[in-house]
């Protein structure tokens, strides 16, 4: 699967045609630091599609409620390059041909500041649902 630097994808983010995909949990996605990472939340216009959502059978219609389209280019990062590239396999095989992977979220964008992060306003209104018994 063919990688995206980090000067890369921040030149590229934001621009028509590209999705950034967070396949990390939602309540990583909204701004938890489930890994301890220094800032929480997600890279800064990306829709989140939790690796978890694969195994479902209509994951390809929540991809397309999500308007994730075949005919876009796609990026996919998470925590792990091993659950990056499941999630992006998934995609491709099933059509989305124009995919890559980010492999230095938490090793390289999360650490620097000047790279732009977004989270859900409040998110720490709400806990994740393991921390609850």
């Amino acid at each position: 699967m063919e990688e995206v630097s980090t000067p890369a994808l921040f030149e590229i983010c934001g621009r028509p045609g590209i999705r950034i995909i967070d396949v990390r949990s939602p309540d990583a996605y909204n701004g938890w630091a489930l890994k301890g990472e220094s800032r929480g939340g997600h890279i800064k216009g990306a829709r989140n599609f939790p690796r978890k959502w694969t195994g479902y059978m209509d994951w390809i219609e929540m991809a397309r409620r999500k308007d994730l389209r075949e005919d876009e280019e796609m990026v996919f990062y998470g925590y792990s390059r091993e659950e990056t590239e499941l999630v992006a396999g998934v995609f491709r095989r099933a059509g989305y041909s124009r995919t890559r992977v980010y492999d230095h979220f938490f090793d390289e964008w999360v650490r620097n500041e000047a790279l732009p992060m977004d989270r859900l306003h409040r998110f720490d209104r709400l806990v994740p649902a393991r921390w609850v018994r």
